[in-house]
């Protein structure tokens, strides 16, 4: 592999956030902070040639330098499970703007590439401020940060190497992703109380305390036990599409513009974006798409949790102001899993049925009684044929471009134009159904 000098070596010329980059020429890059990083009880995992007993000219994976022998001990991950062994640690990713390292004790961190003063830097340092955020008693579901170490108008941040594919193994029992859920609205809810919207709900932004080799994980036989006793934890990972808003912000100050970029940016998307609105509540965006990602792990288990349909449905209903907070999700879970029997927590976890979360119907094989009582948080499962053709257009560009400009037209002329000759131009029955889909749909 190329050295770089040390003199620039120690300057960032390319920007971080740009995710169109060579890899090998970041892993360069990292190669040259090897004697830096060392200097600061850092060492970079080995670059490995060899994949499958064949030796390749570039750079396939990477592992530990040294042997770890010590009980890995909470922020940090336990290691094993793999069948053969001794590739457990084996690292597939191969740099960017994360890599592996180990510090002056063989733990295994993660190391990342941060621009000063931006957001992701500003909440990964108002997540390290937290008391208890190393603690395994009182952890909030969010990867804890170690430490900073500054660098060219940037900073490396280190933060304990967790496991990924956190849905690999299969779970075995309902009680397994219950307890899966509730980590991840934990988590939610801690990044909530700091004004923080994470906007890129996906698994993968979600890391385990278990690291596995990714190919193997589906067998590992230790996440299995881990999950099976409980102790297997789920927590939230990548902010460099997260936004903090300063604790002085109004709500109206709290809503953000949509843009094109925002549901085409991969993962969970709610659809509160989905149909050219200006702009949309962030918190309620998160609870959307997280709803979303619960819907695909557990909206076939309604017929044996029956509480689950109320609380997915207020997780993802189209009417935002009625949405759950993940406070609100959070507490609604906690009384689920405290009202349901050991038995049920224990019922194998049947296949998933990938429908449509908008489309399935949770309640349909409920009993007609539980249904009526629980009304109030069913959310609608037909679409309007107005909202179906705004998606359609919005898929495009010029489409989406264009149901904006109509979108901000219709706002500055209801600012100017009194509601009362709006209803003369326009009927009063049009003009309402225009201001309902140019303000919620």
């Amino acid at each position: 592999m190329t050295q770089v000098s040390t003199k620039e070596a120690y300057r960032i010329t390319f920007d971080v956030n740009d995710r169109d980059f060579d890899e090998y020429e970041r892993l360069r890059f990292w190669e040259s902070l090897r004697p830096w990083l060392c200097e600061r009880g850092y060492t970079l995992y080995h670059p490995n040639y060899v994949w499958e007993g064949k030796i390749c000219d570039e750079v396939v994976s990477f592992i530990p330098c040294h042997e770890d022998d010590s009980i890995p001990q909470h922020p940090y991950s336990v290691q094993g499970g793999t069948n053969p062994p001794g590739r457990d640690l084996v690292c597939l990713n191969l740099g960017g703007r994360v890599i592996s390292a180990q510090d002056k004790w063989n733990r295994h961190v993660s190391l990342r590439l941060v621009k000063d003063a931006s957001d992701e830097y500003k909440i990964l340092r108002r997540i390290s401020e937290e008391p208890g955020i190393l603690s395994q008693d009182s952890f909030d579901c969010v990867i804890p940060v170690l430490d900073f170490l500054p660098l060219d108008g940037h900073w490396v941040v280190v933060m304990p190497r967790w496991g990924v594919v956190p849905f690999l193994p299969e779970f075995e029992s309902i009680g397994e992703v219950l307890n899966a859920m509730r980590c991840l609205l934990k988590g939610l809810c801690f990044l909530r109380s700091k004004l923080i919207v994470h906007r890129d709900i996906k698994s993968a932004n979600i890391v385990v305390n278990h690291i596995g080799f990714p190919d193997d994980l589906r067998e590992n036989s230790m996440r299995k036990s881990l999950r099976r006793e409980g102790k297997l934890v789920y927590c939230w990972i990548d902010f460099d599409s997260s936004v903090i808003f300063p604790s002085t912000s109004t709500l109206a100050e709290r809503r953000l513009e949509c843009g094109w970029y925002t549901i085409v940016g991969g993962g969970n998307y709610a659809y509160d974006v989905a149909q050219g609105e200006l702009d949309y509540d962030p918190f309620a965006y998160d609870i959307g798409s997280l709803g979303q990602l619960f819907c695909q792990l557990a909206q076939h288990l309604t017929p044996i949790v029956p509480m689950l349909a109320p609380f997915l449905d207020m997780m993802i209903t189209r009417d935002i102001p009625k949405r759950f907070t993940a406070p609100q999700a959070l507490q609604f879970l906690e009384d689920i899993c405290a009202s349901i029997t050991p038995a049920q927590f224990n019922v194998a976890y049947p296949p998933v049925q990938r429908v449509n979360e908008e489309k399935y119907d949770r309640w349909r094989h409920l009993p007609s009684s539980f249904v009526q009582q629980w009304s109030t948080h069913r959310a609608p499962t037909n679409i309007s044929y107005f909202t179906r053709f705004l998606r359609w257009v919005c898929q495009y560009k010029r489409g989406y471009v264009a149901v904006q400009r109509i979108r901000r037209m219709w706002r500055d002329l209801s600012l100017q134009v009194p509601s009362a000759f709006q209803r003369i131009l326009k009927g009063r029955i049009v003009a309402k159904q225009i201001e309902h889909y140019c303000t919620v749909y």
